[in-house]
């Protein structure tokens, strides 16, 4: 595709034009995006947001811009992520630098997730399962009284999984791979994670 075309509305990268293309648009998009914030005072603003969206032209369809930038941002980190080795091969740093914005990668560490379709509440089920007494204790905090007053009926306390001690425990090896499976979490794997950064462009 020549520099001059337009990706499509939902838009797929499949080579370093139509990722320049991309970084572009996108800071275009950026500038104008941030020209008309900046011109509207809070109450314009207000009036501005109840009458409609900033919208841009692609192909003959008029989209909301923040929904074409992110779109776009998509496109480029998935890209970037697939094309990872064939970008950089030759190169000395894990960056990029294009006229229209510098692409790179930082290594992300391994951490602990939630496996697909898995819920905090069915983390916490998965829990109950594997070890049975953390029911009964509930059920005792449940009884606990305060000036003759439930504790519950004072207190709102929520369960939910902390994933950062969940982590440390990990980390510290008291957790291992097949502990986390029965609680339907996984270990994420370290990788590298690409970012982009669009050049700094005066508003003026």
């Amino acid at each position: 595709m020549s520099s001059d075309d337009v990706l499509p509305i939902d838009p797929v990268i499949s080579d370093e034009i139509e990722l320049r293309q991309a970084l572009k648009e996108l800071q275009q998009l950026d500038v104008a995006m941030r020209k008309r914030a900046a011109s509207l005072d809070r109450e314009v603003r207000a009036i501005y947001e109840r009458a409609g969206q900033h919208l841009v032209n692609v192909l003959g369809q008029s989209i909301p811009a923040d929904v074409r930038a992110k779109s776009l941002q998509e496109a480029i980190i998935n890209f970037a992520n697939d094309y990872r080795e064939e970008l950089l091969k030759g190169r000395d740093k894990k960056s990029i630098e294009y006229p229209e914005g510098t692409l790179a990668w930082r290594t992300v560490p391994a951490t602990i997730a939630a496996s697909e379709g898995v819920k905090p509440d069915d983390i916490i089920e998965r829990a109950d399962k594997v070890a049975p007494w953390t029911i009964i204790v509930r059920k005792v905090l449940e009884k606990v009284k305060l000036f003759g007053v439930g504790f519950f009926e004072m207190f709102d306390v929520v369960y939910k999984p902390s994933m950062a001690n969940i982590k440390k425990a990990w980390q510290a090896k008291r957790l291992k791979p097949a502990d986390l499976k029965k609680l339907g979490l996984e270990v994420v794997p370290e990788r590298e994670s690409a970012f982009f950064k669009l050049p700094e462009v005066s508003l003026d």
